[in-house]
């Protein structure tokens, strides 16, 4: 008798478990949501880094089908290049029917805002975000091919990773995750405002909702070797997201005026590469299909943030809408002594 209560317990905790991970699936599929714009991108240039993988394959995939030229800025040219293949295998031309611009798969006749993708619109460029020389020889490149950029999207990032340093002896999530960036932006801004005076042009950086546990980083430690002891990661990878979006806020300060508008974003908690530390991605795995967003779905804020005619300048948005970020970004003063902390950090970079 107590075996088959015991046994009945069991089935009925089992049973409240399932009901409660199906409810909650449904709750985090609800709740996501996907960019509604059927607007095209004909003629605009588009430069997105990380764009071999991830979030920033998706978003490279939706922003060429709408008709974007798109610079697919990868650290491994060989990934990069691999993605631009496959894209072309999946959304090419021979993609199409014989009668008419039809896709084979049925479930795009739906879609007209998305055509069929030439080997001209998409071109890959290596970067290492590690090493300010080779973001500032990549942006030497780009400028040289390209008079304008219409959107710059700085979504390559590296997740909670060991302590270690970039080329140049900086923390390496600060590093990759926002001085690199920063020092792209800067280099890259002439073609931007040149986009901007003439049709209105955007700089997009992914950052996360961790950014709200950040406190800004120190760009020049003085003792490296008691950082290394006290490191954590997670605090060092919510630094470098806050320093993000500090960036973009102080970004749409100084380019008021100018076309140009700049914004910060969180695509939501994706099953993508990034998560690389073993214990979660093992945990991804077990429930990732149930609670995590696909890359497909943790791209459709930056494509909102390109493609909506109301986005707010210096805005933080999640989920396709404006949402509530770190009380430092706010801050006019301190946004500014960064901008000039992290203008001295890749200085040697900049061209007179």
């Amino acid at each position: 008798m107590l075996e088959e209560q015991c046994s009945g317990f069991c089935l009925a905790i089992l049973f409240l478990a399932a009901a409660l991970i199906f409810i909650l699936n449904l709750v985090i599929r609800k709740t996501t949501k996907m960019c509604q714009s059927q607007g095209r991108l004909d003629g605009r240039l588009v430069v997105i880094t990380g764009a071999n993988s991830g979030i920033g394959l998706e978003t490279t995939i939706d922003l060429v089908r709408r008709g974007a030229t798109i610079v697919l800025a990868c650290r491994d040219i060989t990934l990069g290049d691999a993605a631009k293949k496959k894209i072309l295998k999946e959304y090419g031309e021979d993609r199409i029917d014989h009668n008419g611009p039809l896709f084979q798969n049925s479930a795009l006749n739906a879609r007209p805002y998305y055509t069929p993708v030439k080997p001209d619109q998409l071109i890959v460029e290596q970067i290492d975000l590690s090493s300010l020389e080779s973001v500032r020889q990549f942006a030497e490149r780009v400028k040289s091919r390209h008079r304008k950029i219409d959107y710059l999207i700085n979504n390559a990032g590296i997740y909670m990773q060991p302590f270690g340093r970039t080329r140049e002896g900086f923390e390496r999530n600060v590093g990759v995750n926002y001085l690199g960036p920063f020092l792209l932006t800067l280099l890259l801004l002439p073609s931007i405002k040149e986009a901007g005076a003439q049709s209105g042009a955007r700089i997009v950086n992914v950052s996360s909702l961790a950014h709200r546990f950040g406190k800004l980083p120190e760009l020049f430690p003085e003792h490296p070797e008691k950082q290394r002891e006290i490191y954590w990661r997670f605090q060092a990878y919510a630094d470098s997201k806050l320093a993000q979006v500090i960036h973009a806020r102080e970004l749409a300060r100084r380019l008021q005026g100018t076309g140009v508008c700049a914004v910060s974003l969180h695509p939501g908690t994706c099953a993508t590469n990034i998560l690389r530390i073993p214990i979660i991605r093992t945990i991804a795995r077990i429930f990732g299909i149930l609670f995590l967003k696909t890359a497909r779905e943790g791209a459709q804020t930056t494509i909102h943030v390109i493609m909506s005619s109301r986005i707010q300048n210096g805005g933080y948005y999640s989920d396709c809408d404006l949402a509530e970020s770190h009380p430092l970004a706010d801050d006019e003063v301190i946004a500014k002594k960064f901008w000039k902390s992290s203008e001295r950090a890749v200085d040697c970079f900049i061209d007179s």
